[in-house]
């Protein structure tokens, strides 16, 4: 809550406290092998898929003066569902194509994947002071995502290659890297953490099974599209402290710091064949003709003019002071100064009271202003994607940087930071076996990111000619200071445990409910309605994202039991309704309400002897789906549930588990 004034502003929205595992002398090994299986109502089929395999390991060491040396391993291997419908092939498509009617031409669900990561941890005693060290390393390899299918006779294929279509594969392959060390010492009665942190991540793209059809028969069918690449490195030096203060009722803690880094984001462009313009034949590549479709589909290449190479440096100065100010009046006051190469200066502040009424009810409040300096990622992205246009047809979008010349013949201006204030108030109380906490929040943002609204029409296509890239332009958007939100709600949180039938029993209940409504629009720029009168910069599916596209409302009821040999788990989940709405173009702005949703998750372990434990569970073990989308969302029956429902769109998942320690 706050937690900017502290951390800075990547924490925005909260920290995360990740407890590093410790132990020297410990080793465990826990294999689980597990799949869908379902019923699909869109098909009427019985389906048993995604089929997984991990396996996580780890083992400890002891060095000398107790320190230690912990580290593991894991291993995922994850076939594809799918969970698309029958295809009734889109009426805007030739006539040639009906024969494919009935089929299951699309793919909905979760790609395959390959995984694996290594991680350790260690302390080591260095007379007075302990040196520590902490990493991760992780590879992950996606295969056959949900790419849109490309029919016989379309502007998307050629029909010497793919005679019978095709749905092309997409693939990504993402290396993750992280590593921390620090030295903790003692320093004129202050405690003294010093660290610093390398963090890299690379995400390399393409397709398979696609083509670039402006180059015709020529065209290959697989792709390397891009590359993504971010790099963090950080550096902190903390000082805590204790003093006695005698009007206070504790002693006060301080804790000062400062903090630089640096942090950079990098794009490399796809094969030439992946965003090559060719010119065969029946390929218009001149306005006003129809354009040519150019790029590899399912996944056109970044071009030259999308790399980019950008850096950002901050510095950062912050401090907290804790006491308990009066008797049971816990004080807590932070602040933050910070300062970026490229967004200037920023200040922030906290405070927070804690309230001890007795000894079962405790009142807590904090306000704090924060703020968010725009992602150098926002800054620099760049992208091409395929979506619906206008009668349902496939229209690809690009995803512009805010200095692209065609963003600033839009309007587009450089991103600014977000700013926030919060509020809370709540109440915690401990009676016996029972815990319970209340709290009600404010969080109001101005200058929210969000991306534009798709602009997309012939106006829009004549505007954007003249500049490179402009020519096979369908529809575009870019990242934008759009709207100021505000969000309120509640959380309550309530634990119940005691001992049961010669075992522990445990009973947690969890409510939220979050209500985010925009308060301010920016303006259209003018350069936007211009071309078209009905643009807006922010429209009907980027306000849907934010206030009602997530249920407002989540429940969670967990009840387990234990003793020396069995643990028993239910959790039932409850999500309220959400309501989705798209904007096809042409004034064709469907929308539907989904109702709320309903999760059942059990699991049973049994314990063999100290070393030993199987499980067997399911989640979704009523084999729940959101309600059917509509025939105007559905394109055509193909994509027969929306995505972002909360129960997800893989149907029951059954599992078994062995955990072995010693």
């Amino acid at each position: 809550d706050g937690a900017g004034a502290q951390y800075g502003s990547d924490a925005v929205a909260g920290v995360i406290n990740v407890l590093l595992d410790t132990d020297p002398s410990r080793t465990d090994l826990e294999v689980t092998l597990g799949e869908h299986i379902t019923h699909h109502a869109p098909t009427n089929r019985q389906i048993r898929d995604g089929k997984t395999f991990t396996l996580n390991a780890s083992t400890g060491f002891a060095l000398p003066d107790e320190g230690f040396l912990r580290v593991g391993f894991d291993i995922e291997n994850r076939n594809k569902t799918n969970r698309a419908g029958l295809d009734q092939v889109p009426f805007f498509e030739d006539a040639a194509n009906g024969y494919l009617a009935g089929r299951r031409n699309y793919t909905m669900g979760d790609p395959s994947s390959e995984a694996y990561g290594a991680w350790f941890n260690s302390e080591l005693p260095i007379g007075e002071a302990t040196l520590y060290g902490f990493g991760t390393y992780s590879n992950r390899a996606t295969r056959g995502g949900a790419a849109f299918f490309r029919y016989p006779v379309s502007a998307q294929n050629v029909a010497s290659i793919y005679p019978d279509g095709y749905r092309p594969g997409t693939r990504a392959d993402d290396s993750d890297f992280s590593f921390s060390a620090g030295l903790e010492w003692a320093f004129a009665g202050f405690d003294v953490d010093t660290s610093i942190t390398y963090g890299r991540d690379k995400l390399e793209f393409g397709v398979s099974d696609s083509l670039n059809p402006s180059l015709g028969a020529a065209s290959p069918t697989r792709f390397d599209s891009g590359a993504y690449e971010v790099d963090q490195l950080t550096a902190n030096v903390d000082l805590t402290r204790e003093f006695a203060i005698d009007a206070f009722d504790g002693p006060l803690t301080l804790l000062a710091g400062f903090e630089v880094r640096r942090e950079s984001f990098e794009t490399s462009r796809g094969e030439l064949a992946s965003y090559q313009a060719g010119g065969a034949i029946g390929c218009h590549i001149s306005f006003p003709l129809d354009p040519c479709v150019i790029g590899a589909q399912a996944g056109p290449g970044l071009t030259p003019a999308d790399e980019v190479a950008l850096d950002r440096n901050l510095v950062s100065l912050y401090a907290d002071a804790a006491a308990e100010v009066f008797p049971n009046l816990l004080l807590d006051l932070a602040a933050r100064y910070e300062h970026g190469s490229d967004f200037g200066s920023e200040f922030t502040g906290k405070l927070s009271a804690a309230y001890t009424i007795n000894a079962v009810v405790t009142l807590r409040g904090a306000a704090s202003n924060s703020f968010r300096a725009p992602g150098i990622q926002q800054d620099g992205f760049a992208d091409t994607s395929t979506s619906f246009g206008s009668g349902g047809a496939l229209v690809r979008t690009r995803t512009l940087r805010v200095s692209d010349p065609i963003s600033r013949r839009l309007g587009a201006k450089d991103l600014a930071p977000e700013t926030s204030f919060n509020a809370s108030l709540g109440v915690t109380a401990r009676l016996g076996d029972f815990t319970g906490s209340l709290d009600l929040f404010h969080v109001a943002i101005d200058d929210r990111i969000t991306l534009s609204e798709r602009f997309f029409g012939a106006g829009l296509e004549e505007a954007v000619q003249p500049f490179p890239g402009g020519a096979d332009l369908q529809s575009v958007r870019f990242f934008t200071n759009a709207v100021d939100t505000r969000t309120q709600g509640v959380d309550l949180v309530l634990t119940y445990g005691h001992e049961l039938l010669g075992g522990e029993i445990g009973l947690d209940l969890s409510f939220s409910y979050a209500h985010t409504e925009i308060t301010k629009y920016a303006s259209t720029p003018s350069e936007l309605t211009t071309i078209d009168a009905n643009f807006r910069l922010v429209g009907v599916e980027e306000t849907n994202t934010i206030n009602t596209a997530a249920p407002r409302t989540k429940t969670i009821f967990t009840a387990d039991w234990s003793n020396e040999r069995f643990t028993l788990l239910g959790r039932v989940s409850h999500y309220g309704s959400a309501q989705r709405v798209f904007n096809f173009g042409g004034g064709f702005e469907p929308q539907q309400r989904y109702g709320a949703e309903w999760q059942l998750d059990l699991e049973t372990e049994y314990r063999i002897n100290e070393q030993i434990a199987v499980a067997l569970g399911a989640a979704n073990v009523l084999d729940e789906y959101p309600e059917l989308s509509s025939s105007d969302i559905n394109y055509f029956g193909n994509l027969p549930y929306d995505i972002l429902s909360p129960v997800g769109v893989n149907g029951r998942y059954v599992y078994m588990r062995l955990n072995v320690s010693f």
